[in-house]
């Protein structure tokens, strides 16, 4: 196992290149955005990027704590799931995930297991996963994300 410093020093460098990257590239709607802060426009709704010694990983977190709207959320992503495995590839679905932290949120993820943080040789590879993931997951969010607000408001 790595040192907690050590992670935290490969995990800040790996993350200042993809911000690069991905700062280049344009939003579906033709705007420049955060992708590392990507703007879902629904509270308590992330798309995050993960890396670590298992892989790379892009997650949807629904973390409202309000486990009715946790639900109807997941539910809602649920009636997407045809279009986002399509648009994304298939994807894990828990309906109930602890984080590291203890909190209970609702996380659908996909996974590219040949990245590895501490292996630099790797992370070209998971750049591309990136990349091509958050591009894919920006359409489909483009289209659908007046549904959520609309379930919500």
């Amino acid at each position: 196992m790595y040192p907690k410093g050590h992670a935290s020093q490969y995990r800040t460098e790996f993350f200042g290149f993809l911000k690069l990257k991905m700062g280049k590239k344009l939003s579906s709607e033709r705007t420049r955005i955060n992708w590392m802060k990507y703007p879902t426009g629904i509270d308590k709704l992330f798309f995050r990027c993960e890396i670590d010694h298992a892989g790379a990983r892009l997650c949807i977190d629904i973390q409202h704590k309000d486990a009715g709207i946790r639900k109807l959320i997941f539910d809602q992503f649920l009636e997407m799931k045809p279009v986002l495995e399509k648009h994304i590839g298939a994807l894990d679905w828990q309906e109930e995930f602890e984080t590291e932290e203890g909190n209970l949120i609702s996380r659908i993820s996909i996974t590219h297991p040949e990245s590895n943080l501490f292996d630099k040789e790797t992370w070209p590879d998971a750049f591309d996963f990136f990349s091509k993931k958050l591009i894919r997951l920006d359409k489909t969010w483009s289209m659908a994300k007046y549904t959520f607000l609309q379930l919500l408001h």
